[in-house]
């Protein structure tokens, strides 16, 4: 027992099979800071696309006083709060490149304004002041592989069970899931740029575990100690800080092979524990 954790945590920390966490198609949530987004289609030439704007109690868009740009035309450019972007830093300059979409077969820029038709070739931005730090929401699918190292299956055949409930097999497999609460958070301090990011995601795993078969964990008791592949599936929670990953999974083994029906926990579901880092 003590040499299967060992295996699971020097896999854990040395390869790259904990977590892989690779975002796609990222949607940000521009309308938060809507006040503060500006339009450049140059070094010194930059214009601030709306002013005294704020959402009302059903999230409908007011205005204190009149605007450069019609309210239609600020709506347009603003809803729906999640747009497709995407989102880097340059010095002070967060800058927000929106994604061409598809309309009749062709692509057009996002959400269009008078703006970009007068100023072809700019981009939208916000101004990160010195010491402060600017903080986007989004979501956004996530993918990637896994290990869960440490399985607690929820019940067993044998009454007497010398084996344990607590598993620890080397297994790795991958995982689709989507980010409902994402946090980039972006820094400008002393010239230099900074950003950290937060993510909680629900994922859907598959995964394959190499579990050895002896006298101890099967029912009735095996002649000979053998190893079977069981593939899993099931559900698991992910939360990760700038790469950091730990994650909580439910799910349930398949044993396949000649002895696979004498696994003791074999129709029973497993709660598990898995820690990584993402490598991108």
């Amino acid at each position: 027992m003590k040499q299967r954790i060992l295996t699971s945590v020097l896999v854990l920390v040395i390869s790259t099979a904990s977590v892989y966490a690779q975002k796609v198609k990222r949607k940000w949530y521009i309308i938060k800071d809507a006040t503060d987004l500006y339009y450049s289609n140059g070094e010194k030439t930059k214009k601030k696309i709306v002013k005294n704007i704020y959402l009302g109690e059903n999230n409908e868009l007011s205005y204190d006083t009149d605007d450069h740009y019609e309210k239609k035309e600020i709506e347009s450019l603003l809803l729906p709060k999640y747009k497709k972007a995407d989102v880097f830093q340059k010095e002070n300059e967060l800058r927000v490149y929106f994604r061409p979409i598809p309309e009749n077969g062709k692509l057009k820029l996002l959400e269009k304004s008078k703006i970009e038709e007068k100023n072809a070739g700019g981009y939208y931005f916000y101004e990160l002041k010195e010491r402060t730090s600017r903080t986007l929401d989004y979501r956004g699918f996530i993918m990637g592989a896994v290990t869960i190292p440490f399985k607690y299956y929820l019940g067993s055949k044998d009454n007497d069970n010398d084996a344990g409930n607590l598993s620890a097999n080397f297994n790795i497999g991958t995982h689709l899931g989507w980010i409902f609460c994402g946090k980039e958070h972006f820094y400008y301090y002393a010239g230099q740029k900074k950003s950290v990011f937060s993510e909680q995601s629900i994922n859907i795993l598959f995964n394959t575990t190499l579990v050895p078969l002896n006298a101890e964990n099967t029912e009735p008791d095996i002649d000979n100690n053998t190893n079977v592949i069981m593939p899993s599936f099931g559900l698991a929670y992910i939360y990760s800080f700038n790469g950091f990953e730990i994650i909580g999974s439910i799910g349930y083994d398949i044993p396949l092979g000649s002895n696979a029906n004498t696994w003791i926990h074999k129709g029973y579901p497993w709660l598990g524990i898995g820690f990584g880092f993402g490598i991108f």
